[in-house]
């Protein structure tokens, strides 16, 4: 195969493979379908979600009714911040599918699915959810945090963000590949025009010549 041809393909593929699953969903006020339960307090002006325990308890937070995801696989994520927070604790989604649950919670040790203890800034954190293989679609999200020995937590910038656990993600960095791509395939190209144009020049001035 040409070069250049095979640039276009592995371009195409590329670009099919890492089409966004559905579009990315806010969880805040005013989005069709998500509910606040009343066990948190959702402060308008800074627009961050709160939520105290004094003693052990897993808390309610969000009821998403209408996540239109489908059947593909989608993370949950946004930034927290927390303090006091005694015992290991940990944010949890559990996700409707058919009447089954399947839940996740972020009980690593480090990293944006890492537990809460203590106190801590704004993080990122993320809570993913595996679809690979369903054939009915999601129903029902729902957000909890559980805090075993009390504490106060803060939650921000919540959204729902296809995760491909296949193949993937549509990035930055990818979408920037692609472009580099692009404009290697449109140099290469013009490269071979003008090196094509050069070539019937010369064989014209030497046909001219011997003649």
């Amino acid at each position: 195969m040409k070069p250049y041809l095979l640039i276009l393909a592995l371009m195409t593929t590329n670009l099919n493979a890492v089409a966004p699953a559905f579009p990315n969903r806010p969880w805040k006020a005013g989005t069709p379908g998500l509910t606040l339960l009343k066990e948190a307090h959702s402060d308008n002006a800074t627009a961050t979600i709160e939520v105290t325990a004094s003693d052990q308890a897993a808390i309610p937070l969000l009821i998403d009714a209408q996540p239109n995801v489908g059947t593909h696989s989608y993370a949950l994520r946004g930034e927290v911040k927390y303090e006091q927070v005694g015992g290991t604790g940990f944010l949890e989604t559990w996700t409707n599918v058919g009447g089954n649950k399947s839940f996740s919670r972020s009980l690593a040790d480090y990293g944006p699915m890492a537990k809460l203890a203590g106190t801590s800034a704004w993080r990122e954190f993320m809570l993913p959810m595996n679809m690979m293989g369903s054939s009915a679609p999601v129903q029902q999200i729902e957000m909890n945090v559980v805090l075993p020995n009390g504490g106060k937590v803060w939650l921000r910038n919540l959204r729902l963000e296809p995760m491909d656990f296949g193949s993937p993600v549509l990035t930055p960095t990818l979408l920037m590949t692609v472009v580099v791509v692009i404009a290697i395939m449109v140099a290469l190209l013009i490269w071979r025009s003008r090196r094509r144009r050069s070539s019937e020049t010369e064989i014209k001035r030497m046909m001219a010549a011997d003649a």
